[in-house]
């Protein structure tokens, strides 16, 4: 897929574009507003990276959050609805969702009445976020039932519920506030539990949980927490991908080049991981914890890695801005060099 709209005056942001790696091969999700058709529209295609487009939706509106693209993760994809003319939280109502990417399979989940929700899609699940935190699992088998994963108000610390990852059957999701950050996780014949957490200890935390089913990647903060939010000591953390706490064998890669936890989770694909630093994207092996540190300039310069999407065994792929305009960077992990060792 080549995207060439050169004359569209609406930029690819960070909402705007994912990537979803599927037996090592990179499929991309993408949403466009097109402004100056008449009448105006929002087109969102799902389209292999070397490939033809495999599955798209356009929908006629004149507001760009009228069809906002929520992820496209293990071959499903979720489209929040909004209003048709209006950016307005009251007008948001449900998500056009397909699994099987490439088949167009599209089924409509409606927020519950007077509810502003979020859609978290994944192998098993499309996984709901209600107002009040409330996360509710939805089966893409038609006919079956909603199961409740979790909320804020039954959390052992009453506090919000962010960073949701459904990955196959289970769902990952994290406890976070100003004081507090741990990982959960959920399965059907489980329920929630935590998973890396210390629960009322405000000395360590744990969040940006990422896998890609063989490895999981967190980042792990100790030391009181700073005025302002941030850690003053954090590491990358990596452990074999498991659904259970007590099987959890945690092993430190390296010490993070950001402070903050809970904002962006990890990127992990075939034994690398990436992830925004404080000043500068960076990757991560993890392995050997030899780590890559990408261009970044704050002005918008010729080469400005700016948020992580994916990678396979051969590439990373990174939106940015590059040659003055925002696009996806192909990044070969064989051409990186020698890298920084770790800490």
């Amino acid at each position: 897929m080549v995207e060439d709209w050169t004359a569209d005056p609406v930029p690819i942001s960070a909402g705007e574009i994912s990537v979803d790696v599927r037996d090592d091969h990179a499929v991309f999700g993408l949403r466009r507003i097109v402004p100056d058709a008449n009448p105006p529209y929002l087109v969102y295609v799902v389209a292999d990276s070397d490939g033809p487009v495999t599955t798209a939706l356009g929908v006629k509106a004149t507001a760009w959050c009228s069809l906002f693209a929520t992820g496209l993760h293990e071959g499903s994809f979720a489209l929040l609805l909004d209003g048709v003319n209006a950016c307005s939280p009251e007008a948001k109502r449900g998500a056009v969702a397909g699994h099987g990417v490439g088949i167009g399979a599209a089924d409509i989940s409606l927020c519950p009445k007077g509810n502003v929700c979020g859609f978290a899609p994944g192998k098993d699940w499309l996984v709901r976020v209600d107002t009040g935190f409330v996360l509710t699992a939805l089966p893409w088998a038609p006919g079956q039932p909603s199961v409740k994963v979790a909320s804020s108000a039954e959390d052992p610390e009453h506090i919000e519920l962010e960073n949701v990852f459904p990955q196959g059957s289970a769902v990952f999701f994290e406890s976070s506030d100003s004081y507090h950050s741990g990982i959960n996780v959920w399965t059907k014949a489980a329920g929630p539990r935590p998973f890396v957490r210390w629960i009322d200890d405000t000395s360590q935390g744990a969040g940006d949980f990422g896998t890609d089913g063989a490895d999981m990647v967190w980042s792990y903060g100790s030391g009181p927490q700073v005025v302002g939010g941030g850690w003053p000591n954090v590491d990358v953390m990596t452990a074999k991908y498991t659904t259970d706490p007590s099987a959890i064998q945690p092993r430190k890669v390296r010490s993070s080049l950001g402070k903050h936890i809970g904002t962006e989770p990890w990127v992990v694909g075939c034994g690398y991981a990436a992830h925004q630093g404080d000043l500068s994207n960076f990757i991560v092996r993890l392995a050997d914890g030899v780590t890559w540190t990408l261009p970044y300039d704050d002005t918008n310069g010729p080469l400005t890695f700016v948020q992580p999407l994916g990678i396979t065994c051969t590439e990373a792929f990174f939106l940015g801005q590059f040659g003055g305009r925002w696009n996806v960077a192909r990044l070969r992990l064989d051409s990186l060099g020698p890298g920084a060792p770790p800490d």
